[in-house]
């Protein structure tokens, strides 16, 4: 397999070009505070805002868990990519001409010929829909306002009857078993037919924007279901899966947000308003692996479930979920029961544009459905929806935003703020966070003085060069051998270019903790450095001194024996020399 490489100057030129505070800033809320921005770190579980943003250096660091490195290593781990895809990422958030298409993943070779089974289902569908026999289907999906453009966009498509997908792939020569494992045809004493028919089908894709499954509406008033949906198998696991992701992720970056909606027709609903930083956990149950996949989207999320009862209580429940999951969160109330397509059938596309313009704060919401579910006369029920308010309101991560709910919560319940503030401040003791911690570096502090030497100047990296050019420590040694290639290009050490030409995560984070010594010098200093050589050299002797001691105990052979002697005498007076003796 050819393997793409970026050039260095390429990279270089890409992250300079990107500011890191305001990349990191559409990923994450930020905080200014001095010189630098701080936020909750997202790689592990942060309650305090742990991870601080550089701007001058172009770096990140968290000081809990360690994570650390320029724009491109945030990008990389917040998303979950390659090297090579974040490099793309930031220049395009960086609005960067860069040519380089992104690299799929790698399909797992049992599953080749299932996706290809799900793509020519997807094709036929299409090519159903437009033909002869699905202009009932067609003059169906019109009726519903969708467009030309809305089928082919989101790729609307009709299963006729009469197993016809079946004899279809059977002519293609696919695997019929295979077939039915991806679940577009089934099988029932011996005879294969198709799982949908007479229905419109709307494709399921992946993060990828591959299609992995189906849902379809049926046509027939007498089917004894609206909707029917490929079931759980390898290739579709409904819980796993974030409906229009693929879609989405240009027009959440784009609008700061992502809103999301109980299914397909929902996400297409707003497309009819324009909005297109959508997507659909198909059901209401919302799980952590999809908002991990909707925080990757925005942390900003507008939840947007029908204006029923279930779609409520949907909006609630995923409330602390998402504050858990430090996600910033909304709630779309729409104007009459129903769902978005009620709204603009009745009121029009306008009426859904002023929700999405207008969404309420996520607390606000609650305080208003929490309060349907209690009876706030009597006291005991007040102090449940007070303790279950106070739960939301102590998630928050802006002491601003508790202090304005713990005084609206008061005037809510007549109960004193102050009550209520010592409350939320009653926090449970929090765990220990013991998996995220990195194992410490132990590094002599004359090597340490010679890597923060060389990081400031470029003739201090050359002095080291000629005089010494190794350290002991191997960690160190490396990190030295970088810093002196790195100056055959540059003249000046910039920190965040050095750690793209850092391909593991051990160095980048060593190369950062250096950055973090306290007693980091603030300029060059010749004479700490000549001192810092001459303690390496004396530790090599001291090394090579020991080396000869193991041999000469091994060593029978009398002229043998005396050359090693000899040369631990020379190496002796070497060491006493350095030592001004």
């Amino acid at each position: 397999m050819t393997q793409f490489r970026i050039d260095d100057q390429t990279i270089e030129t890409i992250r300079k070009n990107a500011d890191i505070v305001s990349i990191v800033g559409t990923y994450i809320p930020l905080t200014k505070k001095g010189k630098n921005h701080v936020a909750l770190c997202p790689f592990h579980d942060d309650h305090n805002p742990s991870m601080s943003i550089n701007s001058s250096k172009q770096i990140f660091k968290c000081f809990v868990c360690g994570a650390g490195g320029n724009v491109f290593n945030f990008v990389q781990n917040f998303e979950k990519i390659s090297f090579l895809n974040a490099v793309s990422k930031v220049a395009s958030l960086s609005n960067q001409n860069f040519d380089y298409v992104e690299r799929k993943k790698e399909i797992d070779p049992s599953k080749i010929e299932g996706y290809k089974i799900l793509n020519e289902t997807q094709s036929f569908f299409k090519y159903q829909l437009f033909s002869v026999d699905g202009q009932h289907a067609l003059d169906y999906a019109r009726q519903r306002g969708l467009s030309d453009e809305l089928i082919q966009t989101f790729d609307i498509g009709f299963a006729p009857s009469q197993s016809a997908l079946t004899h279809f792939l059977q002519a293609k020569q696919f695997s019929q078993y295979k077939a039915k494992e991806v679940n577009v045809i089934n099988d029932y004493e011996g005879r294969f037919y198709d799982v949908f028919e007479n229905r419109l089908t709307f494709a399921i894709a992946n993060d990828e924007g591959q299609v992995v499954g189906f849902s379809a509406r049926a046509l027939d008033s007498s089917a004894t279901s609206k909707y029917i949906n490929t079931n759980t198998n390898d290739y579709y696991v409904k819980s796993d899966l974030v409906y229009n992701f693929h879609r989405a992720k240009e027009h959440a970056r784009k609008a700061g947000s992502i809103i999301v909606v109980e299914g397909v027709m929902d996400v297409i609903s707003f497309a009819k308003a324009k909005i297109y930083n959508v997507v659909a956990t198909l059901g209401t149950a919302l799980t952590s692996t999809q908002i991990e996949k909707i925080k990757r989207l925005s942390y900003n999320v507008v939840l947007a479930y029908d204006q029923d009862e279930a779609g409520q209580g949907a909006n609630y429940r995923a409330l602390a979920m998402l504050y858990k999951a430090k996600a910033n969160v909304s709630v779309l109330q729409y104007p009459i029961e129903g769902d978005p397509d009620d709204v603009i059938s009745k009121q029009g596309v306008t009426a859904l544009n002023e929700c999405v313009a207008e969404p309420y704060h996520g607390i606000e919401f609650a305080f208003k459905y929490g309060a349907s579910l209690y009876n706030l006369g009597v006291y005991q029920q007040k102090k449940s929806y007070m303790l279950a308010m106070i739960d939301l309101i102590r998630l928050l991560p802006d002491s601003l935003d508790r202090q304005h709910f713990a005084s609206l919560l008061s005037k809510l319940i007549d109960i004193d703020v102050s009550e209520i503030v010592k409350t939320i401040d009653n926090k449970p003791t929090s765990k220990v966070i013991t998996s995220v911690k990195q194992h410490p570096f132990v590094i002599p502090s004359y090597e340490m003085e010679i890597l923060t030497q060389i990081m400031l100047s470029k003739e201090a990296a050359y002095y080291f060069r000629d005089q010494c050019g190794f350290l002991n420590e191997p960690l160190a040694n490396q990190l030295a051998l970088k810093l002196l290639s790195y100056y055959r290009e540059h003249d000046a050490l910039e920190v965040a270019d050095m750690l793209s030409r850092m391909n593991d995560d051990e160095s980048q984070r060593f190369f950062l903790w250096v950055l973090d010594w306290p007693l980091f010098p603030k300029s060059y200093n010749i004479i700490s450095l000549d001192e810092a050589i001459i303690r390496v050299k004396i530790k090599m002797l001291d090394d090579k001194i020991k080396q000869l001691k193991q041999k000469s105990v091994l060593t029978q052979n009398t002229s043998e024996k005396t050359i090693i002697l000899n040369e631990m005498i020379q190496t002796q007076q070497e060491k006493d020399r350095l030592n001004g003796k």
